[in-house]
């Protein structure tokens, strides 16, 4: 009994290439079973084992119609219809002009034609051609040929099928080979093991030694010479690859220029369509490792146009439609989204995961970059940068600020070597302990004291506030977020200080002061480091002490002491 639904499922190559014999098994066998096929076509073949009977599908595939009897009383098998008497005359009956009479297929040597076709047969070896083979056949068993000069040259391979015009047409000793459609499989003689289904699929007559080959499609692995173990499904898919192995072709031009490489897939049309030696590469998805590559291996690439225009970098993964398309030299970047990456080129060792993540990202490397948007639109040529946080950023691209940090969403940066963490709505950040700051002596130079102390302090005036909504000043600042504070915190009061009024105590005292900064990237932006006024705190301290030490002593001296 050999039946098949006829679908192949998506699968692994061994489960594959096992589903694609059973199909075929179930073609050469005409569906036979002790019951109907359970799943149907117009026009297709069932032979009956319980009434041995050969039935073909209606062209409506609503019923079977009885097409004859095979009588099984002796080695020479009888071919009846319904509607003949199953002894009829050594002429024949003709019906609408097909001969049907009570005799064997031709053995070999001698042609039995049935509608015009000629069978031959070695009963001995379960064989059957549509074609003499008497004067090359030794010992095959097992052989169906149909087509002309199909299988004409065997001699003692066994188990083949042949199937179309000059399909196997060189097969002498080689077993377990499946040739299916034009000239398939048509240049090889002792190899083992190949399956070819459409036009010159493995054909061109020039396979040398390869074997466990599948090739289903119009000239797929037309050129393999010694090549084994690959799959090429699709229009031309893999038609260049002579001695590569081990190597999956799946859809239209996939691995269309690959001649030696090995351990490459490739799934999608024209995907991996310009490699030729270049090994141990992956793409999945139309054009995804396409184009004219130049060296480059170890790259995977899962999604339509990903890593679409690299030519030698390595180790790359890209993953999304259009994920890292522009990618030339740059390597050991890891790609996640949709067009993430999408102008990086040279760039190396990037982690960027986000739909648009670093969108305009060139040649920048060691970047990190996770959330949707993140970077997208202001990271050029940073380098070292660490962004996490949706639509978060460096404030400009013409600055490719280098070195920067930013962990929340939709946050700008001022300028490279900075942190920034948390947006304009957060309202604290808190933590187990207090941050330190390095500040051994031997990171420093021209080391001098400090000259803000009191008169800097009396000047400076403590406020009480409360915060505006930042998309009051969003546009102002060129900052990303806009979200409104929450409702039980808008009428918060904080502590702190004016910057501008800071900024003031300084010019009229002729001063600077670390902890006051003006951010002209973000227009003119002030902020203050309030653990930085710790500094001139101490020095007013240490003013005052010396005060109090003057006072006591004309104290004491005023009383004699």
């Amino acid at each position: 009994m050999s039946q098949h639904d006829y679908n192949i499922a998506n699968q692994t190559f061994p489960a594959t290439r096992t589903d694609l014999n059973n199909a075929l098994g179930a073609v050469a066998t005409n569906n036979s079973g002790n019951s109907q096929p359970a799943t149907t076509y117009a026009n297709q073949w069932w032979f009956d084992l319980d009434d041995n009977k050969l039935y073909m599908r209606n062209k409506d595939n609503d019923a079977w119609v009885s097409i004859l009897t095979i009588g099984a009383t002796s080695d020479l098998q009888t071919i009846t219809t319904d509607l003949i008497s199953e002894v009829t005359s050594a002429a024949g009956v003709t019906i609408d002009g097909l001969l049907i009479k009570d005799s064997a297929v031709g053995a070999t040597g001698t042609a039995t034609s049935v509608a015009g076709i000629p069978f031959y047969s070695d009963s001995s070896n379960n064989s059957m051609y549509t074609h003499d083979v008497s004067g090359t056949d030794s010992t095959a068993e097992n052989n169906t040929a149909y087509g002309f000069a199909a299988m004409d040259a065997i001699t003692t391979g066994d188990k083949n099928v042949a199937v179309g015009k000059g399909s196997l047409g060189a097969l002498t000793s080689g077993e377990h080979n499946i040739g299916i459609g034009f000239n398939a499989a048509d240049g090889f003689d002792t190899e083992t093991r190949n399956i070819a289904i459409g036009s010159n699929a493995l054909g061109g007559g020039s396979l040398s030694g390869g074997e466990e080959n599948v090739a289903i499609g119009y000239a797929s692995l037309d050129a393999l010479t010694s090549g084994d173990a690959n799959v090429a499904i699709g229009d031309s898919a893999g038609s260049a690859i002579t001695t590569g192995g081990s190597n999956v072709f799946i859809g239209n031009d996939a691995g269309l220029l690959n001649t030696s490489a090995g351990g490459v897939i490739f799934i999608g049309t024209r995907a991996g369509d310009g490699h030729d030696t270049e090994t141990n590469n992956l793409g999945i998805g139309k054009d995804s490792l396409g184009g004219a590559i130049a060296g480059g291996e170890y790259n995977v690439a899962i999604g339509n146009l990903s890593l679409d225009a690299l030519t030698s970098a390595d180790k790359n993964t890209a993953i999304g439609y259009e994920a890292a398309s522009a990618v030339t030299t740059g390597s050991n970047n890891t790609v996640v989204g949709q067009s993430a990456a999408f102008h990086l080129t040279t760039g190396i060792g990037n982690t960027i995961v986000g739909r648009l993540a670093a969108e305009n990202l060139d040649s920048g490397s060691n970047n990190t970059l996770i959330g949707r948007d993140a970077g997208a639109s202001y990271v050029g040529s940073g380098s070292n940068c660490t962004i996490v946080g949706f639509g978060s950023r460096p404030h400009s691209s013409a600055d490719n600020e280098d070195n920067t940090t930013v962990l929340g969403s939709g946050i700008t940066s001022g300028q490279g070597n900075e942190v920034h963490i948390g947006n304009t709505s957060v309202t604290a950040i808190k933590g187990q302990v207090s941050f330190s700051t390095y500040s051994d002596e031997r990171i420093k130079r021209d080391i001098v004291d400090g000259d803000l102390g009191l008169d800097f302090v009396n000047k400076l005036k403590p406020r009480k506030f409360k915060r505006r909504n930042p998309a009051e000043y969003a546009d102002i600042f060129d900052d990303g977020n806009k979200e409104p504070i929450k409702e039980k915190e808008k009428d918060n009061v904080f502590d702190g200080l004016i910057a501008q009024e800071v900024e003031a105590v300084c010019n009229e005292l002729g001063v600077s002061f670390s902890g006051h900064e003006v951010s002209t990237s973000q227009g003119n932006k002030q902020s203050i480091q309030y653990e930085t006024l710790t500094m001139p705190l101490i020095k007013a301290v240490q003013e005052l002490s010396a005060q109090v030490t003057t006072l006591q002593q004309e104290i004491n001296t005023l009383k004699g002491e």
